[in-house]
């Protein structure tokens, strides 16, 4: 096992060594925030899966809002309600949380990437803003850029080590792929689309080479697992699918070659509280390998979440 700028490790449901990016964690998933505003930071390992624990709270309690990871910290920024706030907990126990400056201006139902050092706040309801805010201060992020138009996202952007990937977006449905770069302040470009049928709103990962969404849709929902090529990019591929359909899930990635769909709504139950996991570099269907439990047990509080890693 490597620390987080590592790039292979060895442990993981049944993998060996896989290649893998720096947005993607070593030991946790982290949820935060939900539906109806909560404050709750809840977690699972990815060495042994299995039921979250609740481990912490944030400062605000928020919903529809993106999520960030550094090597050290999670953060989400922005929400529902005309929320600027950028929240801060450390890891892995994450039971640091507090506030961490605010976002240029408040957005909802926006993306959110990392790089190494600052966190990317993507579109969102009326927006077509690129915001950054870095991890290393407390300070007001900065507008950087403009999507390519305005667009509601999934929480969790895909990421190489040089850019960001938005898939998709929903409320109008969207289906290109934009990229945005780490090292230079500037609007995104269109470098692809993923499958009409999938990647509207729904959950992303990544591993080293290659980007993924899984679910999302509306009408209606959708269980495809897309994966797009960072070297050549283009248009996205169905590689398999989810055990469920889902959308409004949070997305998180492990270094040991997975991805996670965590809570959302499916298409045939309703609100789920499963924890779905698929084989990114293989691209298998998906299996339930956990469950949201208590306190996110009831009503809506297993959507809107943002996700996080370490």
């Amino acid at each position: 096992m490597t620390n987080f700028y590592g790039q292979y490790v060895g442990f993981g449901a049944g993998s060996s060594a896989v290649a893998s990016s720096h947005a993607a964690g070593n030991i946790n998933s982290y949820q935060s925030g939900g539906y109806s505003g909560l404050n709750y930071i809840t977690m699972f390992t990815f060495a042994s899966l299995g039921n979250i624990t609740d481990v912490a709270d944030l400062a605000t309690g928020i919903h529809n809002h993106a999520g960030h990871s550094s090597p050290t910290d999670g953060f989400t920024s922005g929400g529902g309600g005309g929320v600027d706030t950028i929240n801060k907990f450390s890891f892995p126990s994450a039971s640091t949380s507090a506030a961490h400056g605010n976002i240029n201006s408040s957005t909802y139902m926006t993306g959110g990437s990392s790089s190494v050092t600052h966190g990317y706040t993507v579109g969102g309801v009326s927006n077509d803003t690129i915001q950054k805010f870095a991890f290393s201060s407390n300070t007001t992020g900065d507008d950087v850029g403009n999507l390519t138009g305005t667009r509601r996202l999934g929480p969790n952007h895909a990421a190489s080590s040089t850019h960001s990937y938005a898939m998709g977006g929903c409320e109008p449905s969207r289906t290109s792929i934009e990229k945005i770069s780490h090292s230079s302040d500037e609007n995104s470009t269109d470098v692809g689309d993923v499958n009409v049928s999938s990647g509207v709103c729904g959950a992303h990962g990544n591993d080293l080479t290659h980007c993924y969404v899984a679910g999302g849709s509306e009408s209606p929902r959708s269980r495809n697992i897309d994966q797009m090529s960072f070297a050549s990019e283009g248009t996205a591929t169905d590689v398999g699918d989810l055990s469920r359909c889902d959308q409004w899930g949070a997305g998180t990635s492990s270094k040991a070659g997975y991805a996670y769909v965590s809570g959302g709504v499916d298409c045939d139950a309703g609100i789920t509280w499963d924890i779905d996991q698929y084989q990114m570099a293989a691209s298998t269907s998906g299996s339930d390998v956990g469950n949201l439990v208590s306190p996110r047990g009831s009503s809506y509080d297993a959507t809107n979440m943002s996700g996080s890693q370490y």
